[in-house]
């Protein structure tokens, strides 16, 4: 592994240029905790150097924490000043998760986070908006911290060093990798858009959707670092089946494994779990949450680790996804929703997707 002083530097091109393509006289708000101030730096730096007006939104540990405990539910649904401003005027986002405790919330009542998330859906609409029309870019990021690697069953060096290789900042041009990550996925995608029919088939899953009028989307580091995903929105009644995912959910702190939904019409019409079934209760009850709003294949052949942290986990390559909630309309997705939830599955032996008939993808990888 290199010395972190480069890999803050190379962090910082790779997010400001290549992620935010950041051009002068734009405005930039960063926002995450105190514990990513190396990151934080460079990043204000290179962004004063590109000739941007950066702004920095810096959390203390415990605020959501302190806000879900002690609040009331109008405190909840005040969605705050300058993130509301930023969504409706800045140029771009840049959010490095960074966190202290990813279990800080897990004593706080479902019902209590159900609100907060239901209050952030029309601001969640107006960002999917004028992303869509190009209004706006926006990335998330991870700094690696102890919390994060204890999660990931890592010791710090280790979870630093998975990080870094998951972002290929290992290596002396982290931008031309994912540039070259970005033709091969090409590849996939340009099959897929030519499909309108597709299925996900394996022993522990079983789904149909439409996607015709839709689009599958490259997803190539610019908007999540990392990335490597080709990903979707299904036309909204079109998903049918049901399918078990492998892997656990983390929110807002509570971990939900065994999940196993069925789908009829494109609406959740059963769910179960085998632990957090009271917290999966209580997702649903989000007005849009029983809706399917992404389909995707993960295609990172740098993570290979399950870390408990979706932006990574959901990009694993042998893996597929699927989200319930809000829709990307970049995609051609509708559904909008408080919530986007994504579950992630393997696709070990005898597994296959299939595009208007043609297997394209078999056993966990690209055909």
């Amino acid at each position: 592994m290199k010395n972190t002083s480069f890999i803050w530097e190379n962090y910082a091109e790779l997010l400001t240029s290549y992620c935010l393509d950041a051009k002068p006289g734009e405005r930039i708000l960063i926002q995450s905790t105190a514990l990513a101030e190396p990151l934080l730096e460079a990043v204000y730096a290179q962004l004063i150097q590109k000739g941007c007006y950066p702004e920095l939104h810096v959390e203390l540990q415990n605020t959501k924490k302190t806000l879900l405990t002690y609040g009331n539910e109008a405190q909840f649904k005040h969605t705050g000043a300058l993130h509301s401003l930023a969504i409706e005027t800045f140029d771009a986002i840049l959010s490095i998760d960074a966190p202290y405790d990813r279990k800080a919330l897990k004593d706080i009542a479902p019902s209590r986070i159900s609100i907060f998330d239901e209050a952030r859906a029309g601001r969640r609409k107006l960002m999917s908006e004028r992303s869509h029309r190009g209004e706006i870019r926006w990335c998330i990021c991870v700094f690696p911290t102890e919390a994060g690697a204890r999660e990931a069953d890592m010791s710090i060096a280790d979870y630093q060093d998975f990080v870094f290789s998951a972002c290929f900042l290992n290596t002396d041009n982290a931008s031309a990798a994912w540039r070259q990550l970005s033709q091969s996925q090409q590849v996939i995608t340009d099959r897929l858009n030519q499909a309108t029919e597709v299925h996900y088939k394996a022993p522990h899953l079983d789904i149909r959707f439409s996607t015709q009028g839709r689009r599958w989307i490259n997803s190539d580091g610019r908007r999540n670092m990392p990335s490597g995903e080709v990903f979707t929105s299904p036309v909204e009644d079109s998903v049918n089946g049901h399918i078990f995912f492998t892997y656990p959910v983390i929110y807002t702190g509570k971990e939900i494994s065994g999940i196993q939904l069925k789908i009829v019409n494109g609406t959740v019409v059963e769910w179960n779990a085998t632990e957090g079934k009271e917290t999966l209760d209580a997702i649903f009850t989000i007005p849009g949450a029983n809706r399917i709003g992404e389909i995707a294949i993960g295609l990172n052949p740098n993570i290979q680790h399950f870390s408990k942290n979706i932006l990574f986990d959901e990009k694993m390559a042998g893996t597929v996804h699927m989200a319930i909630g809000a829709s990307y309309p970049e995609a051609g997705g509708k559904n909008e929703s408080g919530i986007h939830l994504d579950f992630i599955t393997d696709m070990p032996a005898d597994s296959q997707i299939i595009a208007d008939g043609e297997v394209v993808y078999r056993n966990g990888a690209l055909i």
